[in-house]
């Protein structure tokens, strides 16, 4: 089994600390999809409130450190990116901003990045050809795959209890949350 996670929160200390772990218990389990700095969505989807040199600059720190520990705990890394809800909606430049510019972000500190999962899992032609033109392979599923976010790894707002990875006897279900 794999876990796709989208790397989204990690500037807030107790995100970082469960992918931590997660990392270090099933590295090699783990696909993590990172995004460069896209300040607006941080502050409107995650509510970050710092500066975008601020978030950038935790952003680098974080993914030097996960550079650093990848070749001990195995994980894979790839590009996230959200460019709209509806890119077909969207004129070609934006688009290309939004994906070139964060991808010469992340490749800064994983040059090896060649596959990428869109936010909301929306992408168009164009978004397809930027990806063919950088040598990006699209993933979103894999056979028995668990797609989750960095943020997930909390505790359940309703139980209050902490994120916990629990296979059904059968081993074909996986739980996000303990509810025992």
């Amino acid at each position: 089994m794999t876990y796709l996670i989208h790397v989204e929160k990690v500037w807030d200390k107790q995100i970082w600390d469960n992918l931590l772990s997660l990392i270090k218990k099933d590295g090699q389990r783990c696909h993590l999809f990172l995004m460069a700095p896209q300040l607006d969505l941080q502050k409107s989807v995650h509510g970050y409130t710092g500066t975008n040199e601020e978030l950038s600059e935790e952003l680098a720190e974080k993914y030097t450190y996960l550079k650093k520990i990848q070749p001990k705990y195995r994980f894979k890394i790839a590009y996230h990116v959200h460019i709209s809800l509806q890119p077909e909606k969207m004129s070609e430049e934006p688009k290309k901003k939004l994906f070139e510019d964060g991808l010469t972000w992340v490749r800064n500190i994983f040059p090896e990045i060649n596959s990428v999962c869109f936010g909301w899992y929306k992408y168009d032609s164009y978004l397809k050809k930027l990806c063919d033109e950088n040598g990006i392979k699209i993933v979103h599923f894999t056979p028995f795959a668990i797609n989750l976010h960095d943020y997930d790894l909390t505790e359940n707002s309703y139980t209050r209890k902490p994120f916990r990875l629990v296979r059904s006897k059968l081993r074909t279900l996986t739980y996000w949350w303990d509810l025992k």
